[in-house]
C-alpha cells in the first residue's frame, strides 16, 4: 500500500478546506495508473477525499489499495460533483471530457437548480448517465 500524506487544513476567504485532516489526502500518482483501455480506469479524488470531486484516475485494480490507505472522514462537505469521465491516454489513466463511462445502475449526483441536487443513474449499457431526477 502507498504512503498517504497527512492532510493540512487550509483557510481561504474564511472557508476551511480539508474536512477530514487525518490521513484523508490521496495522491493519485502514488498508485498504478497504467491502462490498455478506459475500462481499466476508475475516477478518484487527488487531494482531500472528504471534500472534493473526482479529478484523477487510477487503474481499477489499484482502487482497493487507494481506499484502504485512506483514513475515515470526520465530516463530508456538501458539494456538487459533475459526472467524471475516465480515459486511457497513451497507456495512462486520466480524466477526460466526453460522455461518462460508468457501471450500469451506478448513481451519481447531478444539479437540478442552483440550490437543489438530484441523482442520475448509469444506463444499462454503461454508455453514460440518464436524466437528472430531482
Amino acid at each position: 500500500m502507498k504512503k498517504i500524506l497527512l492532510a493540512i487544513c487550509l483557510s481561504t476567504a474564511g472557508a476551511t478546506l480539508g474536512f477530514g485532516c487525518s490521513g484523508t489526502v490521496a495522491t493519485a500518482s502514488d498508485y498504478n495508473q497504467s491502462c490498455v483501455e478506459a475500462a481499466d480506469c476508475v475516477a478518484v479524488i487527488d487531494g482531500d477525499v472528504c471534500c472534493g470531486c473526482p479529478n484523477a484516475a487510477i487503474n481499477k485494480d489499484a482502487k482497493a489499495d487507494y481506499d484502504a490507505d485512506l483514513g475515515e472522514c470526520e465530516e463530508q462537505c456538501d458539494i456538487f460533483c459533475e459526472a467524471t469521465v475516465v480515459s486511457c491516454i497513451e497507456g495512462t489513466c486520466a480524466v477526460a471530457a466526453g460522455e461518462p463511462v460508468c457501471d450500469a445502475g451506478s448513481e451519481t449526483f447531478c444539479k437540478c437548480s442552483a440550490d437543489q441536487n438530484g441523482t442520475t443513474t448509469c444506463k444499462e449499457d454503461g454508455s453514460g448517465f440518464g436524466d437528472c431526477v430531482c
